[in-house]
Order: structure tokens, then sequence, then C-alpha cells
């Protein structure tokens, strides 16, 4: 089946009641609910047995209740969309404090942002996932982003995300191409006290059926208005791994605008026809977007029109900077070619009806074109999958394809044979984890103590099997006839059918220590609040949990390095982890020497310029193992006594808002010819007596050289 998801959507759900059902009776302000008893409660989208599993709670969270109607409560879950519980599985309870704007709900003045997000478990292709946040600051929020790439490929990529009502954001991503098999992605946000906070990195998959769940919603329409920035230079404005179709406009890490014939595909632009450029339109949409109507969506990088003039500010938004404009080339076609094959008949179709195949099997779309194809089996035969082209659609009867090139599709179809066929399903335990895998229409009913099933089917029924794990073990996933990580397998009894529930028992605990080293002060915190060093330097979690600490150095003082069992994050904060093993991790602070302005020159010494060109940038400046000063955004001139041997500068960001540039220039004529050399950092240009870098504008960035005085011997 074909479906479009909205990935951890805030967006309202349509589940039907009965007819004759009373109007839903508004809950009290004060009204909250949690599990009854042992065990998960299923969160559905509307209120019915029939309606989607949206999640799962457990005994202990907090749901809200929003409305109750006929035996059904319409409830919000902290970082969930709402959704709709039967009152008889749940009890009331005194509710947590409402999240408001006020003072109380920030984090404490000096601490970074706090990030409130449901992961996305899961998407389809060709679909945009839209992703939802909850984002508080003790200061300002300068930015809040989406950083996002296509598992398979190393780039990163980033989306703003946008808010109409703080502290809810929200940001919407380009459409995974099918064979994108997950993507990888993180949120992070600064305030304007240069404090940051950052997600652990999320891993949904890229599923034909997305997640075997019917649509939460869909967007109002395909988002056409998506702007993509780069991380580095010589990205390609798509990202690799995904669609053009909706990206406007792609910015360079430097901050140049792509547009125009090179994005190929995308959505319509701001105008008709006959537009020649950005006066057609009667002002740029917010955030330095394209044209156009529907939300816009900032992105580092691309810009693409569907042949029509774009006009998109430049870098830093607000349409107020100066303006690309640009008219695409009418985009290319291919074919699309649809054979059947395999023992069986049957027919595929087009969703826009171009194809009928019966008797037309191929046409001609638009470079880009997303077409869904249907196949139907014919009376004694059955659907079994799709090949050549769509071979990653599977057995879905319905399959999305992006026309980026010539495809050749081949839909598989059997013969039925004669007789009952047999749904078997087994359990397969781990560490002794125990659960229950029922049927929807009953005929399945395997318990604790069950380890096999199974039941005949006369007809080619839709057969619904659910996994329930018992109190301390968890679900692991299904395996055979169907394959997937969530506790829902959806099956048609059109042939034989083995299926394999495993469930895994309660973990063993691990004990994680924290250390500092180095000569400044700050404090290590975990973000489920069990690590608080200072105070409390270890906890205990189960085999498997994922840690996140940050390290957050006090004034005076900069964090410098992880070391130990989280020398992988190297000078990257927050760190994240798997508790797989006892863990100690050290934590290095150094002091830094804030300067009010630079010391001033003196006779003799070799004169030198700092210039560095980042926004929001502070950074030390060590000369020969010595800390010399720290730099800050813009141009200072300094004095040092150099030695008669190789001299070594470093410098590192301490923080900085942005990508730029670092120059560090010599005094003319003090310096041996040929003995400045570059020893760290991404070089733009190297002459005898100066030195530009690139920044990428990540904290903890290190470039560094050395040179020797002229007469040095």
């Amino acid at each position: 089946m074909q479906c479009a998801i909205v990935l951890a959507a805030a967006l309202s759900l349509t589940g039907s009641a009965p007819p004759d059902a009373a109007p839903p009776a508004p809950a009290s302000a004060e009204s909250a609910v949690q599990v009854r008893g042992a065990g998960v409660v299923n969160v559905r989208s509307g209120p019915g047995l029939s309606a989607p599993v949206l999640y799962q709670v457990r005994r202990g969270e907090v749901l809200h209740v929003l409305k109750e109607a006929d035996g059904w409560l319409q409830v919000t879950a902290a970082g969930h969309e709402p959704g709709y519980v039967r009152s008889d599985l749940v009890e009331r309870v005194a509710p947590a404090a409402p999240v408001t704007d006020s003072a109380e709900a920030k984090p404490p003045a000096g601490s970074p942002p706090a990030i409130e997000h449901a992961p996305l478990a899961c998407l389809r292709p060709d679909e945009n996932p839209q992703v939802f946040a909850g984002v508080t600051a003790a200061a300002d929020l300068r930015r809040t982003r989406v950083y996002f790439k296509a598992h398979q490929y190393p780039d990163w990529y980033y989306v703003e995300m946008t808010s109409t009502a703080p502290p809810h954001f929200d940001a919407v991503l380009p459409q995974p191409l099918p064979g994108t098999l997950k993507i990888d992605y993180y949120l992070q946000a600064l305030d304007a006290n240069l404090e940051t906070a950052q997600t652990e990195q999320y891993e949904p998959q890229v599923t034909k059926d997305g997640c075997r769940k019917k649509p939460l919603g869909v967007l109002a329409a395909a988002a056409s208005h998506i702007v993509v920035v780069g991380t580095k230079d010589g990205q390609p404005p798509i990202p690799p791994g995904f669609s053009a179709k909706g990206i406007v406009s792609f910015v360079t890490a430097g901050g140049a605008t792509v547009t125009g014939a090179a994005l190929a595909g995308g959505g319509a632009g701001g105008g008709g026809p006959n537009d020649k450029g950005p006066a057609a339109a009667s002002a740029p949409p917010p955030h330095g977007g394209g044209g156009g109507s529907g939300k816009l969506l900032l992105i580092g990088g691309l810009v693409v029109g569907g042949g029509v003039a774009v006009a998109v500010a430049a870098k830093g938004g607000g349409g107020g900077g100066a303006t690309t404009t640009t008219t695409t080339a009418p985009p290319a076609s291919f074919d699309l070619v649809v054979s059947k094959s395999g023992g069986g008949s049957g027919t595929v179709a087009s969703g826009d009806g171009r194809i009928s195949c019966g008797p037309t099997c191929s046409a001609s779309y638009t470079a880009g074109t997303s077409v869904v194809l249907t196949a139907t089996a014919a009376a004694g035969s059955s659907f079994d999958r799709w090949d050549g082209s769509a071979a990653s659609c599977g057995t879905a009867n319905q399959c999305t394809l992006t026309v980026d090139s010539a495809k050749a599709v081949t839909a598989v179809f059997d013969l039925v044979s004669a007789g009952p066929k047999k749904l078997f399903v087994q359990k397969q335990s781990q560490g002794g984890g125990t659960g229950t895998v029922t049927s929807n229409d009953g005929d399945i009913n395997c318990g604790p103590g069950c380890t096999q099933a199974q039941h005949n089917y006369q007809d080619p029924v839709k057969v619904t099997l659910n996994a329930t794990p018992s109190e301390g073990s968890s679900f692991a996933g299904f395996t055979g006839s169907c394959g997937t990580l969530v506790p829902v397998c959806e099956l048609t009894m059109d042939r034989d059918q083995d299926v394999t529930a495993t469930f895994v028992g309660p973990p063993t605990t691990f004990n994680v220590t924290v250390e500092m080293s180095g000569q400044g002060v700050g404090t290590v915190t975990s973000r489920d609040g069990k690590i608080d060093c200072g105070r409390v330097c270890s906890a205990s979690y189960p085999a498997g949990t994922t840690l996140v600490l940050a390290a957050s150095p006090a004034t005076g003082s900069g964090f410098t390095l992880w070391s130990g069992d989280a020398a992988s994050c190297k000078n990257i904060t927050p760190c994240t982890l798997t508790v797989d093993s006892s863990k100690k991790v050290v934590a290095q602070f150094d002091p830094i020497l804030l300067l009010a302005k630079p010391p001033a020159l003196s006779s003799g010494g070799l004169r030198w310029t700092s210039d560095l060109a980042a926004a929001g940038a502070t950074a030390r400046v060590l000369v020969n193992g010595d800390q010399l000063t720290v730099a800050s955004s813009g141009r200072s001139e300094y004095v040092l006594r150099p030695g008669p041997h190789d001299n070594r500068v470093e410098a590192r960001l301490v923080a900085a808002s942005g990508a730029g540039s670092w120059r560090f220039e010599l005094a003319t004529g003090a310096v041996q010819p040929g003995s400045l050399r570059v020893v760290q950092g991404d070089v733009v240009l190297v002459t005898d007596d100066a030195v530009v870098f690139r920044l990428s504008g990540r904290p903890g960035e290190v470039v560094a050289f050395t040179f020797r005085v002229r007469g040095a011997e």
C-alpha cells in the first residue's frame, strides 16, 4: 500500500467516531492520565481499534487529556503528536505543570538550550519528512537547525527550523530517493550567549511502506520551497540520496546561492510563465527563500525553480540583501516502461492514468516526476513482487518511482494454488526475553508460555500480527515473511507465511564514571540528569543505553578534549556514547586568558596581525606552546619574540556562529623565505610571510603553522 508519512508531526488527525457517538466532552485543563498496571498502551490516530497505532507509552508516562469521547481519550505526550487511547487502560493522575514561555520554563542562566524531540522512526521515499521539536534557551535563540544526510554518503547538509509559536519549531526535509535505505540527522540550537545544544544522531529507515502504518497526516501540499545549506565547499547542490523536487535554492558553505539550470526538476516558483525576474513577485518570502506559495524551509545550499524566475535573498536572510535571479531551462524527459512476468496474470496502472498495462505499458515523463504504479492481480493470481527499476519496492502492491533516468519496471504475478494457506508464527528469546504475539482476528494467540502457533486460512484475507513484550523485556523485531522492527506485521494470506518474533530479556547494567583533567574549571552533565560532575560523577545504566554527556566550561575556562572511553568524540560536545560496558570518561578544561585589548606594541620583537573573519568567533592563540592571547572576530595586532628555531603558532576556535576564514600575517621581510609551513588546517593561501585558513566554524577547530625568522641558524 502507498502512504505518506509526516514524521513526529503535530498535525490534527482524522480518526472518525461512530455515527451515533456523542460529541466529544471537553476535558479539564488539569486532566492527566498514565498507563494502568504494567506493560504498554497503544496511542492511535483515531478513536477506534481499526485506527493505526502512532506510538506506544509505558507505565509512568504522563498523558495530558485534550477531550473525551465514547470510551476514548484524545491525549498528548511530550514530544509526540495528539492521539487516542482507551479510557479503561489508563488512570487519572495529577498533571505536570504546563510548559509556558515564562522564565521558569527556560534553562538556568549560563546553561545550553534544551531540545525536546521525538525521533523519526522510519519514512517513505518520495515524501517529505517533517521534523518537530520544542526548543527553549536561557538567552534569545540565534538559530535552530536540522543537519541531515543519506546514510550511505559522507557530506552533511542542514535546514533552518522555523517557529510561529515558540518554543515549538519545525522543518521539512527533502524527499529521500527509493534507493536510500536510511537517513542520518540531528538537531542543533545556538543562543545569543553562544551556548549550544545538540541531540544525538538519529538514523530512521526509509521503507516503501512507511513502517507499515497508515499516514499520520499529509502535508497540505508537497514542499516546494525548500532551501538547502551546505557545510563544506564543493558539495553537490542536490543532497545525494534525495530528490530535487521542492528544493528552490542551495546555499554553499561560503554563502553563495545556486539557482536555475544547476538544479534538476524542482517545484513551481513564484509567478507565471511570463515573469521576468524578482519584480514579478510582490515581496520575497521570509527567510530569504524562493517565490511561490506554501511554507518556505531553509536548507543550506540550493535553489531550484520550475522554469520561472526565482529571487533568493543573499546570506543573512530576511529579503533585505542582494538577490540572484535565474531562469531554469526546460527539464529533460525519460521513458518509463512496464512489463509483466511470472505464471500468473494481472495489470499495472499509473496514478496519472498514462500507463495501463494491459494495453499501454510505457509513457514519457519529465525528469524528476514522481509516478505511482499499482499492481492488481487477476482472479486466481497473486502479486509477488516488483523487479528491475522498482526492485526496492519489494512486495507492496503500490510502488512510487522518481523518473530521473530511463526506467524499466517488471511486475511479477504468480498463480494462486488451491487449498488453505498456513500462517506459522514462532517466538525467539534472547537473554530470557518473553512476550505475546496475537492476530487481529484472534486466530493467533501465542502468550509467554507459547513458543509457536499456526492457523490455516481458506481465503486470501489480510492478517495483522501484534507483538507485546512482557514486563522487563523488549521487542527486537519480526523476521521471515514480515521483516520489520516495529511490533506490527501485516500479511496477505494468499500463500503460506512464516513469521518469527524476537523478544529480548532485561539488560545487564554498567557503571559510567566521569573525571576532570586540565588546569581549567567546568562541569559534565548527562542529558538524563543522573550525572552532574562536579557533584555526582558516576551512575549505573542498562546495557545498550545511549548516553549523552555535555561539557560546560566555567567563566575563564574552555573545554578542550574528551579522552578515555569518550576519545572518539574528540573536542565535540555533547558527546554520545553507547553503554555496552563499564565506561571511564575524562573531560579536559583549560584556562582562557581574556584580554580586554591587544598588548601594546613595544620596540623590538616580531610584529604580526590576526584577521579572524568568522561571525561571533573567539579563539585561543598559542606560540611555542604558551598562550599568547584570545582573538576575537576582526583584526588585531600583536608582538612576539620568536626563537632561533622553528616557531609554532597554534590557534583553536572556542566558539563561532558560522564558517569563515583566518589570516595570519607576519612583518614583511622578517621570515626566512620558504620556512612558513602549514601543520594543520584547511589552507587557502600561503606566502613567505602570510597564511590564510578556511574555517568551518566548528568549536574546537585547530589551525597551526611554523616559521623561522631571518638570521636564525
